[in-house]
């Protein structure tokens, strides 16, 4: 089901993305905004959830309560429609895998990576700005970055970005250390 959720999704967000293909980046950020918040709202309200996924519920009956919450969040014309259409197609469960399709869409055709760094200690802004300009020379195109603090570290920082990790960790250290140590031979 999952693979098939995928494909729905990456078909319908590659829809949305030909629509808003031509929009200001300011316009394709309000919708994306729009989609997220809506994710997430469906996320942390097991009601809502239940709207979207009970078959049992009449689709004028779902669309009503959909628009009214589409009402009260203020959302794009477009986004109201898309997630109208969604509606419509019987497609509202697979929302979560619709909006992460379309935001992984929308950062490929920004150039957007996204990245993480986990630290011993809480870095400094200064330091976190190098690390993340360092990485985005590396890579190429620019990286949204989410830090964090790992103790188990011990010291120094690991980067990742997609399938790249950049480990300057101690404890990666006395990982490799330990493995020349135990297996001389790998390290010749």
């Amino acid at each position: 089901m999952a693979t098939i959720t995928n494909t729905v999704g990456r078909r319908y967000a590659e829809a949305l993305a030909d629509l808003t293909h031509d929009l200001s980046e300011e316009e394709r950020a309000n919708i994306r905004g729009d989609l997220e918040a809506l994710r997430e709202a469906v996320r942390t309200s097991t009601d809502l959830g239940h709207v979207f996924a009970n078959p049992s519920m009449g689709g004028d009956q779902r669309q009503a309560v959909l628009d009214a919450i589409l009402e009260a969040m203020k959302v794009h014309t477009l986004s109201r429609r898309f997630v109208g259409l969604l509606s419509e197609r019987g497609r509202l469960p697979e929302l979560e895998a619709v909006v992460a399709s379309y935001c992984a869409l929308d950062d490929a055709r920004l150039g957007r990576r996204e990245g993480r760094i986990v630290s011993a200690t809480e870095l400094p802004e200064e330091a976190v700005q190098k690390i993340r300009k360092a990485l985005e020379e590396r890579v190429g195109g620019s990286i949204e970055l989410t830090v964090t603090v790992d103790p188990a570290l011990i010291g120094g920082v690991r980067a990742e970005v997609g399938s790249m990790v950049f480990d300057g960790s101690i404890r990666a250290e006395l990982d490799r250390l330990g493995e020349r140590l135990t297996n001389p031979r790998a390290s010749a």
